[in-house]
Parts: structure tokens; C-alpha cells; sequence
């Protein structure tokens, strides 16, 4: 048998210390507490929430439990706890009377009912899901502050098996299999019963944990799984009821990452997803590492004719000219099942306010429809605020994930926000300062050398950064050891990555070369961009090859 599993495995203090959740506190520290003491197989889920995209183009529903339990052989729970002293009044009406006196209407039984119906909706959605002849979800309502008489009649819709009172709580491990069998019976007899506490894990707790493999060649994604911040975790949960968001954050703050996650989500629940960016090479890898099928669709914005519409890109306008956007808007008209109900925007500061048109046109209700936007919050570069579309909540990711303490310091020169982003990786080896040579080749082909030889770092984890076009580049296919060449289309295994910063935003690599300082915009602003981008790009370690700054 396995151990309990509790999502989140310990609460925040932010809920511990929140009077609105004193009495889910209470019930959350006497499950842990008695079910380990007793049970095994059991998931815990406090707090689950879902949006619900029901057939049709109605608006999604948004959804939400105190608890949702489930155990492979008792069945999944979904439970409700009311705190204060309850009342049934004469009319039929539920009330909970607070320490002031106060009194409060509550349905604590028809909530639980339509959270367990709603939720088994969200199951069905599921690929892995969905064939079960069966669906039912138990209930269960929690009154953890009220001791209910010893001969309660309840209404004809309500079973005191469903009810657990304070009296109950030193017994409440023991009551929930009551519920459990009063729904069940002995065993559950659900066909997806084996994967019921791997679903809750799906829904509520996959983005706790992630790879950081997003480089240009990596050939695997073998990365280990790092557990997100409780700050990125707040914005999953968060985000995961709301139609319209935009998440701020600065470079390395996993933003490309949560934008791929979420889109996958989507995708699996039911959504007709669009993963969209500005940059072409980009949306490239992240198709490279991405199932996508018709109803999960990744790409730029200068791909849209081609990828949704299948135009032939010879023959359309330019992506940067107006005429682009209506050509993307006249298609969607004609062919409406093309648009999408959910679409994820990653680079948002890239997007014109004009643009936000053309891109909600793509969404088959943009009012009611799914859309996030992912947008650097720079203010150092940007110098003004990013047009967003209307309606949109605003969250905030406030941590380095992604790179070392060493490379993060240097990026803060870079980069201005309030509040200033929390570095929580590794302290990592110290960034390298290379004085620039005449000749520039053959240090980057002594670097490279010493990176591979010495390091034992793989060619396809070490990319060289230039502010030049690669075809302009003196480095383009530079001859290094053992027949490599430095190229801008590397043999996988063979050769090292050259990249123009402009064309590597948004990707990453473990080690990152930068070179051709020279070369840097003059200007201060173009930069600054250029050195912003530059920075961001390595995770584990940088090498800086003359004035980058």
C-alpha cells in the first residue's frame, strides 16, 4: 500500500493564519493526522478548483471543493466544510451563525451535490478518463464548530452518514469510510477506480513539479523535477479558475514553461488550445517537444495563415503589416471551427496593442473563452506598461527558477521590477570574464575546447551568442576540435549552436557563450534589450567574452 498523499503536503501560513479558513485548518490537521495513523492509498486535495468547459459555446464554469479525497477502493469524496454553529430553520433554509451572532445563509448539501456533479464532468473530459460506464462522486459535509442532537431529523435529501459534526472529528477518519460505503458500498466497483488518486494528481498537483530541459538541442529532457515555489503554485491555483490572466514575471521566472503546461492541460481537458509567441524558432522547439494534434496547435504569430489556415506563406501579406491581422480574422469567419477556445500567449510584451484584436478573434467567444497572457514585467526595458487585452487578471511570478545565483545577479543590472525577483537556484559556479582578443575565433575555439574536454559538457549544451545576424557573424561555421563546427544548423551530437541573441529569446541552454561585444546597438536602450535577452539565456553557467554591458 502506498502512503497518504496530501496536495498541498503542508499548509501555507498564509491559510494556517487566514480567519476564512480556520475550521478547512481544522479538518485538514485531523485527516492527516488520523488517516496516517489508520488508512493508506488515500490523496487529499484541499482546496480544489476547476474551470468546467461543458459542451457548446457556453461560458466555462468555475469550480471549487474544500476537499476532494479518493482512495482506489472507497471512491472519490468531494467534501464541504461549513464553520459556526449550524441552523435549519423552519423554511427549509441552512444557516451558519458566526462568533458575532451573525447569521449566514448556506446550502452546505446542494453545494457539495453540485461541486460532485461538476467535478465528475471535469473527470469524464480526461482521456485516460473517459469510458467509464460509472461516474459517480460521493459527498460529504463537515461541520467541525457544531454538535448536531442526538435525534436530528434531517431533510429526506440528507443521510446522517453524510454528516460529521465536532463529536465526530476525534472519529473523523472512521466516518469518512462510513460516507464512503454509504455511496459505495464495501468496494468501490468503478471501472477507472485504480486511477482515481492518479486524476486528483493530475488535475490539482501536476505543475508542482517541472523540467527545466527547455534548450535549444538538448537531444533528451532528462532534467530532474523541481518542486515550483509556493509563489508559482499560487498562480496555478489561481489562474486554474479564471478565463482571462496575465502573468508577469521576468526572465527565468518559468513563465514559457507554465504557458506549455497550461496549454497541455487545457488540451487534455477538452480545450481546443493555441500555444502562440512572436518568435518563429520558439514556437519550433516547442513543437519539437510537444504532442500536438489538431485540437493543440503551437505556433507564431507569423505562422498562423500556414499552421491553422494552411496558406501558403509565399502568398500572404507580411505579419508585421495590419492586412495580416484581417486576413487572420476574415479565415476565422469563414472556417469558425478553426478558432479555439482556449489560447496561451507566451512573450506577450511582444504583442501591439492592435494586435489583441486579431488574436481574440481567434477565440470562438473572446468573452468567455480561456486566454493568458505571459509577459515580461522589465520595466527596465520596456520603460512603459505592456498592452494587455481588457478584462484580464494580473498575477505576478516573483522567483528565479531557472538560473543559478551567480548568472541572476548579473541579469538584475539588466532588469527593474517591483517587486525585484527572489534568485532560488543553486548559487552555482561563478560567471566567467574573458578579455576580448584580437582574435575573437580562436578564443571562443579555446573556450569551447576547455567546456567540452575539461567540463565534460556536451556539445549540444553549450550555445555561442552573437549580437549579429549568423550569416554576417565571423564565427559562422568556425572549425572546431575533432571535425565540429560552430554552426547555425548543428548536427545534433556534432557540432555547437551559434545563435543571434534576437533569434534565441526565449529558448535556454545550460551554458551559454556570449561573443562579438563589439558588435552590441550603440544605443542604450538597444543595449540594454540585447544584453537582457543575452544574460537570461544560460542556466547553469555563463561565459562573457569582452563589454557585454
Amino acid at each position: 500500500m502506498a502512503k497518504n498523499r496530501y496536495i498541498p503536503q503542508e499548509l501555507p501560513l498564509a491559510t494556517r493564519n487566514n480567519p476564512k479558513f480556520r475550521a478547512e485548518v481544522v479538518v485538514y490537521d485531523e485527516l492527516k493526522s488520523q488517516l496516517d495513523a489508520t488508512q493508506r492509498d488515500w490523496t487529499v486535495v484541499h482546496q480544489a478548483k476547476w474551470l468546467l468547459k461543458e459542451p457548446g459555446n457556453g461560458e466555462p464554469k468555475e469550480g471549487e471543493a474544500d476537499f476532494v479525497m479518493a482512495h482506489p477502493k472507497r471512491g472519490v469524496l468531494v467534501v464541504d466544510v461549513k464553520g459556526g454553529l449550524i441552523l435549519l430553520n423552519k423554511d427549509g433554509q441552512w444557516k451558519s451563525r458566526d462568533r458575532y451572532r451573525m447569521e449566514h445563509d448556506i446550502d452546505p448539501f446542494g453545494q457539495v451535490a453540485r461541486n460532485a456533479r461538476n467535478l465528475a464532468k471535469k473527470f469524464n473530459e480526461l482521456a485516460f478518463w473517459k469510458g467509464a460506464s460509472v461516474n459517480r462522486l460521493g459527498r460529504l459535509v463537515v461541520f467541525p464548530d457544531s454538535a448536531m442532537p442526538a435525534n436530528a431529523v434531517f431533510p429526506s435529501d440528507v443521510s446522517r452518514d453524510i454528516v460529521i459534526d465536532k463529536a465526530m472529528l476525534a472519529n473523523l477518519a472512521d466516518r469518512v469510510l462510513t460516507a464512503a460505503s454509504f455511496w459505495f458500498g464495501p468496494s468501490w466497483p468503478h471501472p477507472r477506480a485504480s486511477r482515481s488518486c492518479e486524476t486528483l494528481v493530475f488535475l490539482f498537483a501536476t505543475p508542482l513539479e517541472f523540467t527545466d530541459s527547455l534548450g535549444a538541442n538538448l537531444p533528451l529532457e532528462t532534467r530532474s523535477f523541481e518542486k515550483l515555489t509556493d509563489d508559482q503554485f499560487r498562480v496555478v491555483q489561481a489562474a486554474a479558475k479564471l478565463p482571462r490572466v496575465a502573468v508577469r514575471g521576468g526572465a527565468g521566472s518559468g513563465k514559457t514553461w507554465l504557458a506549455r503546461k497550461r496549454a497541455i492541460q487545457l488540451h487534455a481537458e477538452g480545450f481546443r488550445t493555441l500555444l502562440l509567441c512572436r518568435s518563429e524558432p520558439l514556437a519550433d522547439h516547442l513543437r519539437s517537444m510537444t504532442k500536438t494534434d489538431n485540437n493543440l496547435v503551437i505556433a507564431a504569430y507569423s505562422q498562423l495563415l500556414e499552421v491553422v489556415f494552411r496558406q501558403d506563406r509565399n502568398t500572404h501579406v507580411a505579419p508585421l503589416e495590419p492586412e495580416y491581422g484581417w486576413k487572420l480574422l476574415e479565415l476565422a469567419e469563414q472556417a469558425p471551427d478553426s478558432r479555439f477556445e482556449a489560447i496561451m500567449v507566451d512573450e506577450g510584451q511582444d504583442f501591439c496593442a492592435d494586435e489583441w484584436v486579431f488574436v481574440e478573434g481567434l477565440l470562438r467567444d473572446a468573452k468567455r473563452d480561456v486566454l493568458y497572457v505571459f509577459v515580461d514585467d522589465n520595466q527596465q526595458i520596456y520603460g512603459h506598461e505592456t498592452s494587455l487585452p481588457e478584462g484580464m487578471i494580473e498575477l505576478h511570478l516573483g522567483d528565479n527558477v531557472r538560473t543559478t545565483r551567480s548568472i541572476h545577479v548579473r541579469l538584475q543590472n539588466f532588469y527593474q521590477a517591483d517587486p525585484p525577483q527572489r534568485p532560488l537556484g543553486p548559487l552555482g559556479r561563478k560567471v566567467r570574464d574573458v578579455e576580448q582578443s584580437n582574435d575573437e575565433r580562436q578564443s571562443v575555439k579555446h573556450i569551447v575546447r576547455d567546456l567540452m574536454e575539461k567540463d565534460q559538457i556536451g556539445v549540444d549544451d553549450i550555445v555561442v551568442l552573437t549580437p549579429r545576424k549568423v550569416d554576417e557573424s565571423q564565427l559562422c561555421d568556425l572549425t572546431l576540435t575533432h571535425g565540429r563546427k560552430l554552426s547555425p544548423k548543428p548536427r545534433s551530437g556534432v557540432d555547437v549552436r551559434l545563435a543571434s541573441v534576437q533569434d534565441f529569446k526565449g529558448l535556454e541552454n545550460a551554458v551559454v557563450v556570449l561573443a562579438e561585444a563589439d558588435c552590441l546597438p550603440s544605443d542604450k536602450a538597444a543595449r540594454t534589450r540585447f544584453c537582457y535577452t543575452a544574460y537570461s539565456r544560460p542556466r547553469s553557467h555563463l561565459i562573457v567574452i569582452g563589454n557585454w554591458h
